[in-house]
């Protein structure tokens, strides 16, 4: 099972990123979509399930809708998304379109914090 989640501040919830790195553990490959452009926290033991994915601030909606689109529909079907889960609303966009597409592989889950 492959995952893709965003997580936009480490610093913030380093409960929710330790959390996700034992989830990983369990999943084939965990993505953490992410604007934070600086080191993984040395706190947290990255595994090769786990791989963050960061996009600009400014452009992270926009960029990780795009991401998020290809890895769900477009690429091997071996290589796509499973799950993708929201945290803050900011896939909105792409929940959105999901909802439209009939027959999708993909379920998507929205949380709040």
């Amino acid at each position: 099972m492959k995952v893709a989640i965003n997580l936009s501040d480490f610093k913030s919830y380093p409960d929710t990123l330790l959390m996700l790195n034992h989830i990983a553990q369990k999943v084939e490959k965990l993505y953490i979509l992410t604007n934070q452009w600086e080191e993984f926290p040395q706190s947290i033991e990255k595994s090769s399930h786990l791989e963050i994915i960061a996009f600009p601030k400014a452009r992270f909606r926009t960029l990780a809708t795009e991401w998020l689109f290809e890895h769900c529909l477009s690429v091997p079907i071996e290589d796509r998304i499973d799950i993708v889960h929201d945290f803050f609303g900011h896939l909105c966009r792409f929940f959105e379109e999901a909802k439209m597409m009939k027959d999708r592989r993909f379920r998507t889950l929205n949380t709040q914090r």
